[in-house]
């Protein structure tokens, strides 16, 4: 229990996690969205995303967390640095409610239907 606080007390130093640039483009692809989808999903403009996905311009806290929030309520979960490398994953609902499973696949918990991505693989 001690070990679970330590990391909890780290993520609040750290701040709230956000978004970058390729976890943007990663988890439109699982979805299969455009970047027009993501903007209406998100409440932003497309305008934002193509700018932001480019790395051209940066974009607020805020509107990063409104992306997570919209990839995250099609189950998008991302995966931050300190979780063996940056990425998103998919997560399908399972028959059992949901629930993950060890799947011997590299600790990722993914069924076979599910997909990953790491941008920087």
């Amino acid at each position: 229990m001690g070990e679970e606080l330590t990391e909890i007390a780290r993520d609040i130093r750290r701040g709230p996690r956000a978004l970058s640039a390729d976890q943007c483009r990663a988890a439109r692809a699982l979805l299969g969205w455009t970047q027009a989808r993501v903007a209406g999903e998100a409440g932003l403009t497309r305008m934002s995303i193509v700018l932001f996905e480019s790395g051209t311009q940066s974009i607020r806290l805020r509107s990063r967390l409104k992306l997570m929030d919209a990839f995250q309520r099609h189950g998008v979960e991302f995966l931050w640095a300190g979780d063996a490398g940056e990425g998103v994953r998919l997560q399908r609902a399972a028959a059992d409610g949901g629930a993950a499973a060890d799947t011997g696949n590299g600790g990722r918990g993914l069924r076979p239907h599910q997909h990953y991505f790491s941008p920087r693989s």
